[in-house]
């Protein structure tokens, strides 16, 4: 069976002998400082604490899928003092409920990456380091595509009404009563239906830029929509 992503760091890091989580537990509250809300040992200790606590009671999803890495206390009210622990390193947890325990957890990848190279997790931090940039490379290029996509349809649905509103000017006889710039701008529209207005705008003579021919377009529209009065 393969091996999961919470497995392959629990393997990187477990050495061998870790402090039992009751042990860690004991070591935190006997050396936390309530007025400072520090804890009075090594950072090579809290460290050790850290990576004991998550061989033993911690898990963390697979970063293809979601990030989150939890850390649920040996008893209920010991979750306090994991979340100041993690808070020494900015690591932004937070405490949560779950089917009545309490638990400690992180759902930023950032943190969760910081934790495993707390925790030395090198490896497995580099795993989830090119997982999460192929995984903002992904989005990024969602982000773009379905805005291209957008605008596309946008423009298309922009370019069918002003055509139509240019059929009506003329079909009803409005042509010969155009000012030459408007007129030629219709004749414009109308040979180029894709065309976006930039592209639009250098298509009459003289060229002009997209300011220009949207007002020139809505012009068009508000003498279409007059005559269907």
């Amino acid at each position: 069976m393969e091996k999961t992503f919470s497995q392959a760091v629990k393997d990187e890091i477990r050495t061998k002998k870790l402090r039992s989580p009751k042990e860690c537990m004991d070591i935190l509250r006997g050396c936390f400082d309530d007025k400072e809300n520090t804890f009075d040992i090594s950072d090579r200790e809290k460290r050790d604490i850290l990576r004991a606590l998550f061989v033993e009671t911690g898990s963390v999803t697979d970063p293809d899928k979601s990030y989150h890495l939890e850390i649920i206390p040996p008893a209920q009210g010991d979750e306090a003092l994991i979340k100041a622990l993690m808070d020494e390193y900015n690591l932004n947890p937070k405490i949560t409920t779950r089917s009545g325990n309490r638990l400690v957890y992180m759902k930023e990848g950032s943190c969760i990456v910081d934790f495993l190279g707390l925790v030395g997790a090198s490896l497995s931090l580099m795993d989830m380091e090119n997982k999460r940039i192929l995984k903002e490379m992904r989005g990024n290029i969602n982000r773009r595509v379905n805005c291209e996509t957008a605008n596309i349809a946008k423009t298309a649905s922009a370019s069918a009404r002003q055509i139509e509103d240019i059929k009506y000017i003329r079909d009803h006889g409005g042509f010969g009563h155009l000012e030459e710039r408007l007129a030629e701008m219709a004749r414009v529209r109308l040979d180029n239906p894709d065309a976006s207005l930039t592209e639009l705008g250098g298509l009459v003579d003289p060229p002009i830029g997209k300011s220009g021919v949207n007002h020139r377009l809505r012009k068009l529209s508000k003498i279409a929509d007059d005559m269907r009065m």
